[in-house]
């Protein structure tokens, strides 16, 4: 193993929730409850509750995707709180049981603080919780890990730091007895919600228009109170991890159903500022207006985009107050598919969320880093080690660890820590929980009773193989050859440099069957192990290049062994003649024929010249390479890598996907970002195939590996100024079909202009980014 250092940024954080709630017969009040709880919770303001129906909906795929949370838990609430949603249903259960009087104030104690379980979703949220832990990396791949898999009313029953241990101000909210409808549950999930009974119920908004006043004015609670979702209030702040910062508008979200509750929940954590807007009594003067010019983004997860229109058009002719010259309704519908959130936004604690460190690191043969040391204990104020739980993340700004569900526990610790804490990819880089959970005998020390693990940097190979399991992943013929051309220059980025234009024309005069007809008579010997060129060759090829320029370059390429440097030789025994690199020339060499001695004289050199003439050949890899059109992998990743959004991503080689000991696809290249994983294909021509049925199978091949894989973006790539329109029809058409049978599937970016003039699109031809 190779020693260095990794700069690393680390922060503090409180854990992200993701709460799946039951519904029963009101699933407002539920949701409502489960708010109530996860508001009681240090880390409410980065979570977010999913109605249980709403847990397999299409149009939250990729949010939750995006979302990362620490914890999926299913929400059990109290006889308390559902006394509170349905007032006597606690006495009702007991006097069903003929109990005296003592009996019956002793077991009334005692059922207000135990679990209800009467609701009817008690397997269908199992399911969901399963499930999506699964799909998203969460805590139940060990179940002899004392993980939480349940939210109760009371943080500290499901191991959670409490809010009002940490908070600099009280919070507060709305009564649920108050909230009964879509409108009041959207004012509750922004100013909280009070799992209290309310001193007076008629003191509530008194009409649906009054609780989207709530939703869309400044927020506000009684008693110069704060609301539990404010991340101020938790001595937290929510930051961004991109360039663009200022977004001209909340997103809206329409619909009263479960899934768009859902989805503003969860766009509020990986979007940006989110309201939803539910209920017949949405007037025009409830939305999020901007000064600016630019129109309102509006989606819904339960509404088409016509019945939006339709919604907002009865609004827009009856809004009241007309601006001269505001003709157009300046909203842009969109699906919730069209949104693609980046997931940049993160809630960390206030003081603690860009602290630099420096660790030594054993670099691995597959180029993994390994952490040499335990992580430093952070225990930073007002937080309480004895007392209180967090999320502590590294991130390394030259190593990123793309969040993919498949990168958790095991695969991300060093030997012997497997069982410290929980650990998983998330933001960018490595996530674990504060608190140690193997064994801490009592009385231990601070940094024996808080988790330091020694983490591992996963390389891109390792990740593929990894995320392939059961699957294998392994080079192809192509991907050994630039692991090759990597190995000789030293890095990717020199192995790139090689596919800019000027350089790779001039490498293809090496190719068997070029046109060399320009070069200088003899500054060219083909024989069958290769062709092979003189200076002067290389200078008439070379076309602007400055002679010094161009010197210093063969030379380099000599050094490292991409050129090599020798003579061609014949033998007086036998016709062969063959070149012999500069290490193998000496006054006496022998023939690799025939295995005669030779002397190093004139007959014996070709040209037949005074003096013996240096010739150059191009290492079989790169030929092979430049042959078999490389340059557009290598300009691909170029590209990529060019784009401030994929910062100092890893970047790998062709490889192919195995699965049952048979090869199914190959992709070209392979980039990990701190976003996601993209996988990506070149083609010579603006087309997959050359027939639609080709078309279909050649996509579809790349779509299935995508998923195996877990990658999050296809990018396919062309030296064509754009890819045909048949082509990119076929592709949105079956990425709909695929979706409509609920199948996941990367986001697919369209490259073009290779060599030229890149640039990278969506399927709807729109600039691509991730800032």
């Amino acid at each position: 193993m190779a020693f260095s250092y990794l700069s690393l940024q680390s922060f503090v954080r409180p854990p992200r929730l993701l709460v799946l709630a039951p519904e029963g017969e009101d699933w407002v009040a539920m949701s409502a409850a489960a708010l109530g709880a996860v508001g009681k919770v240090w880390g409410g303001c980065a979570s977010a509750v999913v109605p249980v129906s709403a847990a397999s909906h299409a149009a939250l795929a990729p949010f939750l995707s995006r979302y990362q949370p620490d914890h999926i838990l299913e929400y059990q609430p109290t006889w308390t709180t559902v006394d509170l949603i349905h007032p006597g249903i606690l006495e009702r259960e007991l006097r069903g049981l003929n109990l005296d009087e003592q009996s019956f104030s002793f077991n009334k104690e005692l059922l207000a603080s135990d679990t209800w379980h009467g609701h009817a979703d008690g397997a269908a949220l199992r399911a969901a919780a399963e499930r999506l832990r699964a799909a998203h990396g969460g805590n139940s791949f060990d179940r002899s890990q004392p993980w939480p898999f349940h939210l109760a009313d009371d943080p500290d029953e499901s191991g959670f730091t409490a809010l009002k241990d940490v908070a600099s101000q009280p919070t507060g909210g709305v009564p649920i007895g108050q909230i009964h409808t879509p409108a009041a549950l959207s004012a509750a999930a922004r100013l909280g919600v009070l799992l209290t009974a309310a001193c007076d119920e008629a003191q509530g908004p008194k009409s649906e228009a009054d609780w989207l006043a709530r939703v869309t004015g400044t927020p506000w609670n009684a008693d110069d109170t704060a609301s539990p979702f404010d991340a101020a209030a938790a001595l937290c702040t929510r930051i961004h991890r991109g360039y663009d910062t200022d977004r001209s508008s909340d997103l809206v979200v329409l619909g009263d159903r479960p899934e768009d509750f859902a989805l503003a929940q969860l766009a509020r954590q990986v979007y940006g500022a989110t309201r939803w807007l539910p209920g017949g009594a949405l007037a025009w003067h409830h939305l999020p207006l901007s000064p600016r010019p630019e129109p309102v983004t509006v989606a819904s997860a339960s509404l088409s985009e016509e019945e939006i229109r339709a919604h907002l058009t009865d609004r827009w002719n009856t809004r009241g107050i007309r601006v001269h010259g505001a003709d157009t309704m300046p909203v842009t519908i969109v699906s919730p598919s069209e949104l693609w959130p980046t997931g940049r936004d993160q809630v960390a604690l206030l003081n603690a969320w860009d602290v630099p460190l420096s660790l030594p690191m054993e670099e691995t043969s597959d180029g993994s880093l390994v952490s040499a040391v335990r992580m430093p204990i952070q225990v930073p104020a007002p937080l309480d080690a004895a007392r209180h739980r967090w999320q502590v993340g590294m991130i390394s700004t030259g190593h990123p660890v793309p969040p993919l569900s498949d990168l958790f526990g095991p695969r991300l610790v060093a030997a012997g820590d497997e069982r410290e804490t929980f650990v998983r990819a998330a933001d960018g880089g490595i996530t674990y929980a504060s608190n140690r959970v193997d064994f801490v005998p009592t009385g231990a020390s601070l940094a024996g009773s808080l988790a330091g693990p020694r983490l591992v940097w996963p390389s891109l190979e390792r990740i593929l193989r990894l995320t392939a399991e059961p699957d294998e992943v392994r080079p192809s013929p192509a991907g050994k050859r630039a692991r090759v051309a990597r190995r000789l220059l030293g890095s990717r980025a020199a192995v790139e440099a090689l596919a800019a234009p000027a350089s790779w024309a001039l490498l293809s005069h090496w190719l068997p069957g070029h046109n060399r007809s320009a070069l200088p008579a003899d500054s060219v010997w083909q024989l069958k192990s290769g062709v092979f060129l003189t200076w002067e060759a290389i200078a008439a090829a070379s076309g602007d290049w400055a002679q010094a320029e161009l010197r210093a370059r063969i030379d380099a390429w000599s050094a490292c062994g991409l050129l090599r440097r020798g003579l061609v030789l014949g033998c007086h025994d036998c016709p062969r003649v063959e070149f012999y690199p500069i290490a193998e020339v000496a006054q006496r060499y022998t023939c690799r024929r025939c295995g005669s001695s030779n002397i190093l004289e004139q007959p014996r050199w070709k040209p037949a010249r005074n003096e013996p003439t240096w010739f150059y050949e191009l290492h079989p890899a790169i030929t092979e390479l430049i042959d078999n059109d490389g340059n557009y992998d290598l300009l691909a990743t170029q590209f990529l890598r060019s784009k401030a959004w994929a910062g100092a991503c890893l970047v790998t080689e062709e490889f192919e996907l195995v699965q049952n000991g048979k090869a199914v696809v190959e992709f070209d290249f392979a980039a990990a970002t701190v976003e996601g994983l993209f996988l990506g294909e070149s083609k010579k021509n603006d087309c997959l195939a050359d027939s639609a049925k080709a078309t279909l199978t050649e996509l579809n091949k790349l779509l299935n590996g995508c998923r195996a894989l877990g990658a999050t973006h296809l990018v396919l790539a062309t030296p064509k100024n754009a890819w045909k329109q048949a082509t990119i029809d076929a592709i949105d058409k079956q990425l709909q079909g695929d979706a409509a049978h609920g199948a996941s599937s990367p986001q697919v970016l369209l490259l073009t202009g290779l060599g030229t003039d890149p640039k990278i699109l969506t399927l709807d031809g729109k600039p691509f980014t991730m800032d």
